[in-house]
Formats: C-alpha cells, sequence, structure tokens
C-alpha cells in the first residue's frame, strides 16, 4: 500500500502535532475529475486512532473546565482562520470531491456559520431549578459534556460535515477524534491545519486518516470514547450501533435515506422545476437530501417530465474549477457503475 510520494504530502493532527501513520503505510486521494493525484495521506490504524484517544482523554478535563465564554472565543478563533482560508480550502474539496466551485463555497459558509453558531450557543446550555418533595429544598440540574467524542463522517459533505459534528461537541466541553473517509481526508487534514493556525488547545480535537474499520473498532472499544457519531450507510450505522451497545455509548447516526418529492397539480411549475431540479442535481446527485424519486400527479406528468429534460439539457459537465459548471464528476468509478446499473 505504501506508495512513491509526490507532493503534497499529509500528516494526521494528534494531539497539537502533525504526524504521520506509526506504520508508515500511506495511500494516495486522487481528483475524481482527472484521475491525478491529490496528496499522499496517512494510513493510520489501531495504534494512531489509540494516540488520539489518549490525547483527547488528556485534554478533557481542561477544556471542559473553561467556562464557556472562553471555548467560544477558542471557536470563534477557528472560524476566523478558516474564513481567511476559505479559497483554498473550496478549491481543494472541488480537486479531492469534485463539486462545483459554488458548492464548494456554499460548504465553507455553512462550516464557518456552524462554529460561530454553536460558539454562541454553549453560552445557553442551561440547567433547570426543580421543585423537591421535601419543604425548603430545590434540585438543579446542570447539563454536562459527556467526554471523549469519535466521529465518522462521509465524503459527499467533507469540510462542513466536520463542523457538524465538531462545533457542539467542542462548544459543550467534549473533546473530540475525527476519522474522515478515505476519499476525501485530505480536506480533513487541510482544517486541521486551520485548528492548529488558530492555536486550538492541543489534544481537544484531533484527526486520524486511515483504516476504518480499525479507526471505528478503537471508538467501539476503548471506555474514555463515551459518544460515537457517525454519517454514512445504514450497514456501517448498524454495526456500530451494535458495537455500541456492549458500553450502552450514546450514540448520533445519520444513515442512508430514499428521499421522495410529491408534485401536485396545482403547484407552482417554475419554482417546483427550479427546486427539484436543484435537489436532484446537487452535488451530482451525492447528497442525502437528493430527490431520488419523484411522484407526479397524472395531469402534470407530461410536462414536468419534459421540464425537467430540458432543464438537465442547459447544465454544463466538468471540471467543478470551470467557469459556469453545473456539476462534477461522481467520486470514484464504483459510483460510476451504480448509476450506469440503474439507468
Amino acid at each position: 500500500m505504501t506508495q512513491e510520494s509526490p507532493t503534497p504530502l499529509g500528516a494526521m493532527y494528534i494531539d497539537g502535532r502533525f504526524e504521520p501513520a506509526q506504520s508508515g503505510e500511506t495511500f494516495v486521494s486522487t481528483n475524481p475529475t482527472n484521475g491525478e493525484a491529490v496528496a499522499v495521506i496517512p494510513f493510520g490504524d489501531e495504534r494512531d486512532a489509540r494516540r488520539a484517544v489518549d490525547a483527547a482523554a488528556a485534554a478533557f478535563p481542561a477544556w471542559s473546565s473553561l467556562s464557556a465564554a472562553a471555548r467560544a472565543k477558542h471557536i470563534h478563533r477557528v472560524a476566523d482562520a478558516l474564513e481567511r482560508r476559505r479559497d483554498e480550502i473550496a478549491l481543494l474539496i472541488t480537486m479531492e470531491e469534485g463539486k462545483p466551485s459554488h458548492e464548494a463555497q456554499g460548504e465553507l459558509q455553512l462550516s464557518i456559520d456552524s462554529l460561530r453558531w454553536y460558539a454562541e450557543e454553549s453560552r445557553r446550555a442551561y440547567g433547570a431549578w426543580i421543585p423537591d418533595p421535601v419543604p425548603g429544598r430545590r434540585l438543579l440540574t446542570q447539563r454536562m459534556p459527556v467526554g471523549v467524542c469519535g466521529a465518522i463522517i462521509p465524503w459527499n459533505v467533507p469540510c462542513a460535515m466536520i463542523f457538524r459534528k465538531a462545533a457542539p461537541a467542542l462548544a459543550a466541553g467534549c473533546t473530540m477524534v475525527l476519522k474522515p473517509a478515505e476519499a476525501t481526508s485530505y480536506i480533513a487534514l487541510k482544517v486541521a491545519e486551520v485548528f492548529a493556525e488558530a492555536e486550538f488547545p492541543a489534544g481537544v480535537m484531533n484527526f486520524v486518516t486511515g483504516k476504518s474499520s480499525a479507526i471505528g473498532n478503537v471508538f467501539l472499544t476503548d471506555m474514555r470514547v463515551r459518544k460515537i457519531s457517525f454519517t454514512g450507510s445504514t450497514e456501517v450505522g448498524r454495526l456500530l450501533l451494535r458495537g455500541a451497545a456492549d458500553q450502552i455509548k450514546r450514540v448520533s447516526m445519520e444513515l442512508g435515506g430514499n428521499a421522495p418529492v410529491i408534485l401536485f397539480d396545482d403547484c407552482d411549475l417554475d419554482a417546483t422545476i427550479r427546486a427539484v431540479s436543484t435537489l436532484k442535481f446537487l452535488n451530482a446527485g451525492q447528497a442525502c437530501i437528493g430527490a431520488n424519486r419523484i411522484y407526479v400527479q397524472s395531469g402534470i406528468y407530461d410536462e414536468v417530465a419534459r421540464r425537467l429534460a430540458d432543464h438537465a439539457q442547459t447544465m454544463k459537465v466538468g471540471d467543478g474549477s470551470q467557469a459556469g459548471v453545473a456539476m462534477g464528476p461522481l467520486i470514484d468509478m464504483k459510483a460510476v457503475e451504480k448509476v450506469e446499473e440503474l439507468v
């Protein structure tokens, strides 16, 4: 699996340091538009994941002891650093994942917004006073961070998904180990550079790339990992749920779906065609909110089919970094073969 190293060379981010995999193994991330190498990525395993959990567990007491305002300040600094590098990372999203520039820029804005939103929401993690059955006493509830969180994200939203998981966890006082999808690992490692640039406390946020099963198994078996957040297939979600049950870990799962759209004959067809087209062709159809099934009332079926086909004919498909491109490539040949089977 180890290959000759073209530049650039990525590095995992563990305990505030950029490091190779302990095994020394790597894999190459490629551009789905042209098949060219994007970066050489460390192929981490259980040892790397365990070191990252060690770092996150060691950082948890100090991070969780900070005031919400202090944590918010750190998170806003990450948002500031991400803002400064948004064009660089947006271009990398287009290169490594394939989506057009305007979609990549939208993903960067969502990432920044998530950081700023949760930074301020942390100030409103209120508890409650509860009447006690005993006269003269009251009970107090307080929200507490759960501890180390393990996060596994997909390739189709490679930047924003980092912050959809990390921003609320970090704001709450948790620490995190994040495992990105192999196909878009370099994006995650560039985001790790943003945390370093923002001088985020070491060990609070860690990035481990490599073998999914090995890293996921550490999340499941290490008692210090108290929550797992996963976005991906239903099949893998089932495996994680079964494994998490042994230690009764908290889990958050966003799994596969088959989203329907229902069109009635009294709909505004102009607005409907625009909305359905956006949902269907977003990220070349590789989105969890994609319109996978469209049910149309018989009275407007022919017109809807014609107008959707006409709209598709106007779309420019190609290299997402080029002006006017509305849809980029599918992520890999496996995805191409799946679509060909459907056709």
